[in-house]
């Protein structure tokens, strides 16, 4: 008996997540069946939108009590604009789980921040065969910094965790902890004073909304966190 709060006390302390002041976006998607809230963990507290037809399921979610999920009619959940969370000239962090029935023609847009032909910033793109590219500029009319660096490629019907992240100028991106070396390129990101599109995008011509279901989508500020080969998370990310 003397032991047993010790050891709750040790598993607590090692779930603590020693970057969670960098964190700018947490979504557990948490929450009822058929639900459209999604509230942000993080310190910013984001206001979170949705568009379309994209909701919470308690069916098959990877973590917690539900996940979001998408049926493929063009609908997308926004991250309200928040100064603290802007990529610029940061090392950062966006990573989620994943987990598509299918990829229509037109992909998934599954994070994203730019203007169409103005200012082009920052997206994350999953084609029909499921392959995950990088795509970064400094906010002018042509993807200057990454166009199109394969960060791997995920299956229908699996849960897959997959993250980008930036150390200097040194993309990296993985795909069920295998990081890939996008390449070293120097340049501040775009800010487009716009929201996060998860999920979906607004953003014409397409690509559209996931059918499928993501979970636990993170993004942190200041801090790189997979730069080697790495085991995903077999917990929730935690909120402390």
């Amino acid at each position: 008996m003397i032991g047993a709060p010790r050891a709750a006390a040790m598993w607590n302390a090692a779930q603590r997540d020693r970057f969670f002041s960098n964190v700018s976006l947490l979504l557990h998607c948490d929450g009822t069946n058929g639900s459209t809230s999604f509230p942000d963990s993080s310190k910013n507290n984001t206001s979170v939108t949705v568009t379309g037809g994209i909701t919470l399921s308690t069916t098959n979610s990877k973590f917690g009590t539900a996940c979001l999920l998408g049926v493929g009619s063009n609908g997308y959940i926004s991250a309200a604009y928040n100064a603290s969370a802007v990529l610029g000239s940061n090392d950062f962090t966006v990573e989620f789980w994943i987990n598509p029935i299918s990829i229509a023609a037109g992909g998934i847009q599954v994070f994203s921040n730019y203007n169409v032909g103005t200012n082009l910033c920052f997206a994350i793109y999953i084609t029909t065969a499921g392959q995950i590219q990088l795509y970064v500029a400094t906010g002018g009319t042509t993807w200057n910094i990454l166009n199109g660096a394969v960060v791997g490629t995920i299956s229908n019907n699996v849960w897959s965790h997959v993250s980008v992240c930036r150390s200097g100028n040194t993309y990296y991106g993985s795909v069920g902890g295998t990081v890939t070396n996008l390449g070293t390129v120097a340049g501040t990101i775009g800010n487009p004073s716009l929201p996060y599109y998860i999920a979906g995008s607004p953003l014409a011509p397409g690509p559209y909304e996931i059918n499928g279901r993501m979970d636990d989508v993170r993004l942190t500020i200041g801090t790189a966190r997979y730069t080697a080969t790495f085991t995903p998370p077999a917990l929730p990310f935690p909120n402390f």
